[in-house]
Parts: structure tokens; C-alpha cells; sequence
């Protein structure tokens, strides 16, 4: 799972993520799974400073990433969170 951070830096400022993360993040076999909620606070803070056309640009990389996965933010991927997420991104700092 992508805290907001790590999904503007991957995109926009790689060399601000750690060695780790940023191992993960270039490893084609692993499944990158972006809650729909960061999204929409990725959005709110680019509108905020004026900077959409940047959000827009971000948004449409994830979406056509095949290794990229938008989900909702619910009960049962909060369930799932601490038993069944290998290969993923964790919430929190990797």
C-alpha cells in the first residue's frame, strides 16, 4: 500500500525514497496497490497549491501502469493489511 509520499516521489523525485523502497517500487514482478483515498489527498494538495496539471499527469501514469492497482480504502483491504501483504508496499515507512 502507497502512502502519498512515496507515490509523488516515485513519480516525480526518486532519489528521495530509500535504497528499499525504491528496490520494491523498480521490481516489474511486484503488484503496486494504491488506496483510492490517497489519491483523493494527492489531488486535494496539488489543487491546494495550484498544481493539477501535475496531479493529472501523476494520475494518468498510475492508471496505465499495468503493475499499478487502485482500490478502495475498506473494511476488508484494512483487514488484509497485516497478514497477506507480501510483495506490496506496507502503509507506513518500508
Amino acid at each position: 500500500m502507497f502512502l502519498i509520499h512515496t507515490i509523488y516521489w516515485f513519480f516525480e523525485n526518486p532519489a528521495k525514497l530509500t535504497n528499499k523502497s525504491l528496490k520494491i517500487l523498480k521490481d516489474d514482478s511486484k503488484k503496486l496497490v494504491i488506496p483510492s483515498i490517497v489519491l483523493a489527498e494527492l489531488k486535494y494538495i496539488f489543487k491546494k497549491y495550484k498544481m493539477l496539471d501535475k496531479f493529472r499527469e501523476i494520475f494518468i501514469n498510475i492508471l496505465y501502469n499495468p503493475r499499478c492497482h487502485i482500490t478502495p480504502l475498506d473494511e476488508n483491504i484494512v483487514e488484509r493489511m497485516n497478514t497477506d501483504l507480501e510483495g506490496e508496499i506496507r502503509l507506513g515507512k518500508i
